[in-house]
């Protein structure tokens, strides 16, 4: 009977890491299991030449949710986020995804969203395909940039 008592204990130890680990694997799993089913969905009737896989937009939004979600993983391990995505590699993610409106091909931007705010701000260039440094995107404009705010 004191064995299991000292099991428990053991157990009860290893604080509140490793289920927030598994919440956040899980996470990641079910959004990789969404972003498969709603990009390979057949185009809706009368959009047959539209393939919404390449749609900029939509390939930005997954791969924000997708290095948003590594970002919280790490938070979860690490007790605090990373200084570069460049950390989430190859421990959370195979490579980082792409920014569809950098016109040169590089990963997402991420940064301290305000000096002495202690946030940090996840984001792609948006359809002006220019930084804006996090200035959130006008639908009229299209101008600015898509974030993902990050704490």
């Amino acid at each position: 009977m004191g064995d299991r008592s000292a099991e428990a204990l053991d157990d009860s130890s290893r604080g509140s890491r490793v289920p927030l680990l598994l919440t956040v694997v899980a996470a990641l799993a079910a959004a990789a299991v969404l972003a498969v089913i709603v990009l390979n969905r057949p185009a809706p009737h009368g959009a047959a030449g539209f393939d919404h896989r390449h749609d900029p937009l939509l390939v930005a939004y997954q791969g924000l949710e997708t290095t948003g979600l590594a970002l919280e993983a790490y938070r979860a391990q690490e007790g605090g986020y990373p200084d570069s995505l460049d950390e989430l590699v190859p421990m959370l993610l195979p490579q980082l995804p792409k920014d569809p409106f950098d016109p040169e091909g590089g990963p997402l931007l991420y940064r301290v969203a305000r000096e002495g705010a202690g946030g940090r701000l996840l984001y792609s260039r948006g359809p002006d395909q220019l930084d804006q440094r996090g200035l959130p995107l006008d639908p009229l404009t299209r101008t600015g940039d898509l974030l993902y705010p990050v704490e």
